[in-house]
């Protein structure tokens, strides 16, 4: 699954290397995540620990309660909630492309544990806030 922000018209690019993929759009958010026009690189923590990212450090406000997360890898990595003591690191698997959502913790932090640096690019694509209810 692949999240992506739309224009003022609604609508989105796809590229297809071949006829035989199908895009099926599966749900939408409305208000609650705001969309980088263009993915924000995140630098690369010490590998082999649990590492703390500041939000700030990548203009996320501090109302945003999360961040929607692009990664391009090859190396096992994990993403948690930067105030959870949680160790399953998730292992995902090398050589894929994935997007994972995390919370941020009420310092605007999440955590990332990389097996490697220089496998693995993490890029913000998104951050979430709190709707009005």
């Amino acid at each position: 699954m692949y999240l992506v922000g739309i224009t003022a018209a609604d609508e989105f690019d796809a590229y297809l290397e071949d006829l035989d993929v199908k895009i099926y759009l599966v749900g939408q958010t409305k208000g609650s995540a705001v969309y980088n026009l263009e993915d924000v690189a995140v630098a690369d923590p010490t590998a082999g620990s649990w590492q703390e990212i500041d939000a700030d450090d990548y203009s996320v406000p501090t109302n945003a309660n999360g961040v929607i997360l692009r990664v391009e890898k090859e190396k096992k990595t994990g993403f948690r909630h930067a105030d959870s003591t949680d160790t399953w690191t998730g292992e995902l698997e090398k050589d894929t492309y994935l997007q994972a959502g995390i919370g941020l913790s009420a310092d605007n932090v999440w955590d990332e544990n990389l097996e490697d640096i220089g496998k693995l690019e993490v890029f913000i694509v998104a951050y979430t806030i709190a709707l009005a209810e």
